[in-house]
This record gives C-alpha cells, sequence and structure tokens, in this order.
C-alpha cells in the first residue's frame, strides 16, 4: 500500500464526515474523528495513553500522521464509520490480510489509522500530527516505509501488491464457473464489481479460478504460469503464479505472510528500531498538531500529565 493512497480524508460538515479515501463518494454520520482542544485532548492522554506519552518522552517511539486539518488536535477512533478502502487500487489485499489467520495478532487495515514514526514523511501528506494511541492498544509495524514496499522477500520478482492487484482482477475474468472462455465475454461485465469489498464473493471466486486449473489438468507451478499468460494473451508477468500450488487464496496468504517479510506487531511504549518505517493502529488514538503547538511545548504538556 503507498501512504499516500490511504490517508483518510476527513471533513466535518454538521454532523457527517466525508471520506474521500473511498474510491467512490460516500457520506456517514458520526465519522471517526472528533475535533478537540489542547486541554480536552492531554487529559485523555493523561487517562488512556500514558504508555505513548512516556515514550514519546523519551524519544523511545515517536508515531505520527499527515492530515489535510488545520485542527489543534484529534480524537481518533478508527472503529467508527466507514471501513478503509484503496482509493486507487483494488482491495483484494485488504481482504486477504484482514481475514486471514496469519494476520490475526495484528490490527485490521480497514480499520485502522495509518501512520509513520518519521515527521518529514507525515508532513509531505499534511500537517503534522503527533499520535498518542491508547494503552494496550495493537500496532503494526512494516519492514520499511511503506506497506506495498514491504513484501520485497516474497512479490519483489513481480514488482509489488499493486501489480498482483491488477493481475487478479485479470485471473478472475478468466473463468466463471461451467465458463471456461470467458475473458472476452467478462471484459465490461459486472460480475467483478465491488467484488474487492465482499470477502464471500471474492473467495467464491478464487475456488473458481482452482476449478478451472484442474479442469485444464491440474496442473501447478510454471505449468499454472503458461495457462494463465496463453490465456490472457502475454509473454511476460503473473510471475508470483509459479508457485500455485492447488489454492489461489492460500498462495496469496504466502504472499502477504507477515513473518516472511518481517512485520512486528508491538503495543504503545513498545521501541521501534528503524528510522523511517510505516504503522498502523486500530487503537482509539489522540492526534496533537505539531503544527500548532511545537514540539518542545509537547513535551512540556505531556511532562506535566
Amino acid at each position: 500500500m503507498r501512504l499516500k493512497k490511504h490517508l483518510i480524508i476527513e471533513k466535518k460538515k454538521d454532523t457527517e464526515i466525508q471520506d474521500p479515501e473511498l474510491s467512490y463518494s460516500r457520506t456517514y454520520k458520526k465519522g471517526r474523528s472528533k475535533d478537540a482542544l489542547w486541554d480536552e485532548a492531554f487529559s485523555v492522554i493523561s487517562k488512556n495513553c500514558m504508555m505513548s506519552a512516556k515514550a514519546f518522552i523519551s524519544k523511545k517511539t515517536r508515531i505520527f500522521r499527515g492530515h489535510p486539518k488545520n485542527q489543534s488536535a484529534l480524537i481518533v477512533d478508527p472503529t467508527k464509520g466507514v471501513a478503509r478502502k484503496s482509493a486507487n487500487t483494488a482491495n483484494y489485499y485488504t481482504m486477504v490480510i484482514d481475514h486471514s489467520k496469519r494476520w490475526a495478532k495484528y490490527p485490521k487495515r480497514s480499520r485502522s489509522i495509518i501512520c509513520t514514526n518519521d515527521i518529514p514523511s507525515a508532513r509531505a501528506y499534511g500537517y503534522c500530527y503527533a499520535v498518542f494511541p491508547y494503552d494496550g492498544s495493537k500496532i503494526g509495524v512494516c519492514d520499511g516505509d511503506d506497506f506495498w514496499m514491504s513484501f520485497r522477500r516474497t512479490v519483489a520478482s513481480s514488482g509489488d501488491i499493486d501489480t498482483i492487484n491488477s493481475d487478479i482482477t485479470r485471473i478472475l475474468r478468466i473463468c466463471r464457473k461451467g465458463n471456461e472462455k470467458s475473458i472476452e465475454r467478462a471484459k465490461g461485465s459486472r460480475f467483478l464489481k465491488h467484488l474487492d469489498l465482499k470477502w464471500g464473493a471474492f473467495k467464491k471466486r478464487c475456488n473458481e479460478f482452482d476449478e478451472w486449473v484442474k479442469a485444464n489438468g491440474n496442473l501447478k507451478g510454471w505449468y499454472v504460469w503458461d495457462l494463465v499468460t496463453s490465456e490472457v494473451n502475454v509473454e511476460q508477468g503473473f510471475n508470483w503464479l509459479r508457485e500455485y500450488n492447488g489454492s489461489l487464496l492460500n498462495l496469496l496468504e504466502d504472499l502477504y505472510d507477515p513473518d516472511k517479510n518481517n512485520f512486528e506487531i508491538i503495543k504503545p511504549g513498545d521501541a521501534i528500531n528503524a528510522a523511517c518505517v510505516e504503522l498502523w493502529t486500530d487503537g482509539k488514538s489522540v492526534l496533537i498538531n505539531l503544527e500548532k503547538m511545537i514540539l518542545t511545548d509537547v513535551l512540556e504538556r505531556l511532562a506535566e500529565l
């Protein structure tokens, strides 16, 4: 995931929040962000976020987020509002990760605040806020400054997650149950519409792909790659399919495996050992705008708690 593609932009208008991160416009009531004044924000930190505050003061862990809204402070609950969805690519990888047992201990990407531990990276996307997750929150840590590029050990030969998303869309057009040669007829059809939002429908399509492979000789590995590239009339790409072993979903879980790609799970107060990494948390958090209150003043207020 490109961090810039997943920044939540929330604009308050009366009681409604507009979330342009979605690929289609949707307005919903009771959004996930609440504006706050400094006194309220630091009061909430003193009651709920002291592990984050202590780590921030000691420089053990400092978490930041770029946001287009220039408010003194925000209180964000990522479990509310509409679930996050990629704006510029298919949502397949988020669904697989959210439902995979290998990611069970991690925060759900669809219900998280995306952050960084690097101020310049945060400022690239708006006003820089210091982020203080509630004590006990789960925090996922990428092996790099960008989620999409943190799977180098498993998808390097295929490009990145965006490339695999495009490949998935193409191969799910190849076959439908009982119709092995439907790629041309499937183009422009509605059967893929919102498929990246519906886990049950996505699993069904993946199973249909598995059945299509079986019907063509129960192939595996390079033979599946050759079958697919011939079907879509290309001579390269789809390199990740060379590891296919009978289940498209299992292959995707292998590609997105957090252990193979050095992801970590921490909690507020734990140290982050890399200088610039993407983070995400599904915990309620307090955000302090460092453009309105300079860092030294924030540290003084935290020390007084």
